[in-house]
């Protein structure tokens, strides 16, 4: 059968089930009703007929009151067999309710007699009626009960005279009861209630007959709609919905059908429409990209000189007029560094290009970054800056902790900008932790001018403040907070804020980030565990934050409010035997100051060895030498990183507890032995390769590289890099992206073709871009890490160190091989668990893995061998220690079974062949080291 007419007998079917539903429904609704009527028609017949028996039975039943052997109950009976409708006669004695006499039909069922309360109603109703109904509900029978009643004079007052009449009165002497029977009745009426149910069935029949016949003539032209619906649900809008001619109503729905593939068809137009205007928006946003990375070139560029000159500008002799004049230029290079950042964030963010890390981070240095770099505008400004962090947080979560502290930075700024005195709070708060996630809120808050709730709604929309005015007042051009906004929805988070005008103003923003599984090692700061300190500040903020950083390293603290407070509790420990070994305190405190305190503390000769250690957010440069005459042993600018405080206190618990006296300690002091500690291994021995164009920039580049201790040669051009490359053995290599002729990809692909013959050489990215994409840009082209420009001190110390790392003292004239280049935990393990066996190990390893590399190339478009032997050399590489090369061939293994195309496939052998390189030259480098220590020993067990 054909869907048509599977269709078709499915519509039929379901209609005739609605109509002959309906129908026998109607049928039997009509039968009950003719049934109850002539139920209702007999009841009321045999009442009436009951009411007219009455008298006659109650004049037949009379001479027998009167005269016991009357044939009274002989006429009743036969009086009653002539009316076949009756079914029971009794005549009852008024007295004692016996029967007097009876009449009852054979088939009628024995009846118990009247009682007493029928009596009283027959007294009272003169006339009662019972109808008692069988288990259907319908009469079965019809019971009458009236008095016998005889009249009489009164023996007084006969003649009523005002009348003329007289007077009579009524005794009941007897009753009677009157059964009338349905059954004759009923059973008359049944011959024609049957016919009528036969003529209703007959017609029932042949009217169903005719509508299955008629049905296929009112259903065809609804049926043949079926295929032009069929055409439209396929796409086809130009299939016909038919032109012969049909019903009104049929008529009316193929116009409605014609209309509606009308409106599909416009749709779909619309549609079409709607996609190109799409393809023209992806190209808009591609043109927009590429303006604001040829923007961001341009800009970054000459500012890249400006910014660098200034720090080296800084960093020499000049007068103080000249240093305020270059610090103010340096400010302003950064406020203009700092607008470039958020217009290109807001457009990345705008354009969704804007691709969020997710590594493991440490929140709490993150904090403590802000917070060092936030603490000089606050101090200068005389503010508290106070930073609350909860000691319930992890350690390590995941997430992208540049953007996590970009918010955070923007949010403290804020605060402090629009504060001019009293506090800033920074507060890190645990919600909830559970499932491997944890709910965190951080919330900045301010003693500042405040704003009005009612403008709190366009606070994060973009060039918005909430009073025009403080646009001119305190600067800003309104894209910070929208760009946090953005950010904190980046994150799955949310962000909100809360203010008054005059009480301050409070941001807040919650994140939901995983738990990192690895956790970093606790600082080694066991000497502290056990020792008593007080800590005097009138702040409870500051006091519980100090309070829980120093109790996580087991000290035994207790914080009070004022000096005379502080006493207290050093004159008790004494008497109880535990005094105090340190006193932690601000410079402001309730009733003294810290001086004062210092010099009561230090002329009582029970505590006088207690060391003190000055811990304040309001300083001048003079107050370090001061409070150290005074005799403090310490002094810090709160806010303090935890761990140079808790450096500071190990140093100083460390000396007493030897019985020396420790220098007298400051946060600079401290900067300053790290300092000379990494100038103790300068980065002298290196010689470096800057491929720049730029002439300033190769200046700022020269004199930086120089005074970190390398040895810097210059290349304009990309052939020039790659000539330099192959005739001196460089051991890092900054390329600049963009530069004439060659440019730093082509550069950096030749390098990387030639070194099949020497050591691999680390290539750091040095570009202006600053877009999404460019660093997996970078990265595909063979270059191993990536810096952006305006280049900083500090960034080049850190990317010198992780590529060169100089605490291994590697000698000149040994090949670079690259350190770092893979994660060389795992591998040294493995090195170790072989032994001597390691270099043969290594040699099959790179046979059998560029074995397995040709042939997955060779298998482009067979994707099933592809996963299989990504299968295999993802197991040889687990084996050898090198994971990530491993998770590779994992991926390309899935990806193959996928099924997805083979540009993907050719990507990701890209990604593998890179990484095995990697992983080859830091076999080699393994070797290289093993076969070092060999001629070592060799050479010392010569001499010996």
């Amino acid at each position: 059968m054909s869907s048509k007419s599977g269709f078709e007998t499915s519509l039929i079917q379901r209609i005739g089930s609605i109509l002959l539903g309906g129908a026998a429904l109607f049928y039997a609704v009509i039968i009950l009703s003719v049934f109850l009527a002539c139920n209702y028609l007999i009841e009321k017949n045999l009442e009436k007929q009951a009411l007219q028996l009455i008298p006659v039975f109650d004049e037949l039943s009379a001479p027998l009151f009167f005269s016991p052997s009357s044939k009274a109950p002989e006429r009743i009976a036969g009086y009653s067999r002539q009316i076949p409708d009756v079914g029971m006669v009794r005549v009852y004695n008024g007295e004692n309710l016996s029967v007097l006499a009876e009449y009852r039909k054979p088939e009628m069922n024995p009846r118990p007699p009247m009682d007493h309360r029928i009596i009283g109603s027959a007294d009272t109703l003169q006339i009662v009626m019972n109808r008692i109904r069988n288990i259907a509900g319908i009469s079965g029978d019809l019971q009458v009960y009236a008095p016998i009643q005889v009249k009489s004079l009164k023996d007084q007052d006969v003649m009523d005279f005002s009348t003329g009449e007289l007077k009579e009165t009524s005794t009941t002497i007897g009753y009677i009861e009157v059964v009338m029977d349905f059954s004759p009745s009923r059973q008359s009426i049944y011959p024609a209630l049957l016919a009528t149910l036969i003529a209703l069935s007959f017609a029932l029949f042949f009217g169903a007959r005719i509508y299955v016949k008629k049905m296929h003539f009112a259903l065809d032209p609804l049926l043949n709609l079926q295929e032009p619906l069929k055409q439209i649900a396929q796409g086809n809008f130009e299939t016909e919905v038919g032109h012969a001619p049909v019903d009104k109503e049929i008529e009316i729905i193929r116009q409605a059908l014609r209309t509606t593939i009308m409106a599909l068809k416009q749709r779909e137009n619309e549609r079409n429409d709607a996609l190109v205007s799409k393809l023209k928006a992806d190209e808009a946003n591609l043109a927009k990209s590429s303006f604001l990375a040829n923007m961001s070139h341009e800009i970054r560029t000459p500012m890249n000189g400006m910014i660098g000159m200034l720090e080296l500008l800084l960093d020499s002799g000049l007068t103080s007029l000249q240093r305020e004049f270059a610090g103010t230029a340096q400010s302003s290079a950064e406020a203009l560094l700092a607008l470039v950042n958020d217009i290109l964030d807001l457009s990345k963010i705008e354009a969704g290009m804007l691709n969020l890390e997710k590594i493991p981070f440490n929140l709490l240095q993150e904090v403590k970054a802000v917070i060092n770099t936030q603490a000089i505008a606050a101090e200068t400004k005389g503010l508290d800056l106070v930073v609350h962090y909860s000691p319930t947080l992890p350690h390590r979560m995941l997430g992208d902790p540049a953007r996590i502290r970009q918010i955070i930075m923007n949010l403290v700024g804020n605060a402090i900008k629009f504060t001019e005195e009293g506090r800033v709070t920074l507060e890190v708060a645990a919600l909830a932790e559970q499932g491997g996630h944890c709910s965190l809120q951080i919330s900045v808050s301010d003693t500042g001018i405040g704003m009005d709730p009612g403008k709190l709604n366009n606070i994060f929309e973009k060039f918005t403040q909430a009073d025009t005015s403080t646009t001119r007042t305190y600067g800003g051009t309104g894209l910070g907070l929208a760009i946090c906004k953005q950010l904190v929805e980046l994150m799955n988070g949310q962000i909100d804020v809360e203010s008054q005008p005059g009480t301050g103003t409070k941001f807040w923003f919650k994140l939901d980030l995983p738990v990192a599984p690895e956790t970093p090692a606790v600082p080694k700061t066991s000497i502290l565990k056990g020792v008593r300190a007080v800590y005097a500040d009138m702040h409870p903020i500051n006091c519980c934050v100090v309070k829980s950083q120093l109790q996580q390293q087991g000290m035994l603290v207790d914080c009070v409010s004022s000096g005379s407070a502080a006493l207290h509790l050093l004159q008790e420990a004494i008497v109880n035997g535990s005094p105090y070994k340190l006193v932690i305190m601000d410079s402001q405190m309730d009733d003294m100051d810290a001086l004062g305190l210092c010099k009561t503390i230090k002329d009582g000769l029970a505590y006088s060895d207690t060391m003190l250690v000055m811990l304040t957010s309001l300083s001048r440069p003079s107050d370090a030498q001061r409070f150290a005459d005074a005799g403090f042993a310490a002094f810090l600018n709160s806010p303090t990183p935890q761990h140079m405080l808790l450096e500071i206190l190990t140093i100083l618990c460390s000396a007493h507890t030897g019985g020396v006296k420790p220098p007298f300690l400051t946060a600079a002091a401290l900067s300053a032995s790290v300092s000379d500690h990494e100038e103790s291994v300068p980065f002298a021995d290196y010689r470096l390769l800057v491929a720049e164009d730029n002439l300033v920039n190769q200046r700022v580049a020269a004199h930086m590289l120089k005074r970190l201790g390398c040895k810097v040669d210059f290349a304009a051009t990309g052939h020039a890099v790659v000539a330099m490359h192959a005739k001196e053995k460089y051991d890092l290599i900054f390329m600049d992206c963009q530069m004439p002729g060659l440019d730093g990809y082509d550069a950096t692909a030749a390098i990387r073709l030639s070194e099949k013959q020497q050591a691999h050489v680390p290539i750091i990215a040095l570009t202006a871009h600053a877009i999404q994409g460019e660093r997996e840009k970078c990265l595909a082209a063979g270059m191993d890490d990536y810096m952006s420009k305006p280049v900083r001190m500090h960034m080049l110390r850190e990317i010198l160190e992780k590529w060169l790392h100089p605490h291994m003292m590697r000698k000149p004239g040994l090949p670079a091989a690259k350190q770092g280049a893979v994660p060389v935990d795992e591998m040294e393990a493995v090195r170790q668990f072989f032994g001597p066996s390691f270099a043969e190990l290594a040699l099959l390893f790179q046979a059998d893995s560029a074995k397995r590399m040709a042939a997955m190339r060779a298998a482009a478009g067979d994707n099933r061998q592809i996963a299989q032997l990504a299968h295999i050399l993802s197991g040889s590489c687990a084996s050898m220690g090198a994971t990530r090369l491993s998770n590779l061939c994992q991926q390309l293994e899935a990806e193959a079974k996928k099924g997805v195309n083979q540009m993907e496939i050719e990507v990701l052998l890209a990604e593998i062949a890179s990484e095995l390189q990697k992983v080859e030259l830091t076999l080699q480098s393994m070797q290289l080291d093993s076969g070092m220590n060999k001629l070592k020993r060799r050479d010392e067990e010569a001499q010996a």
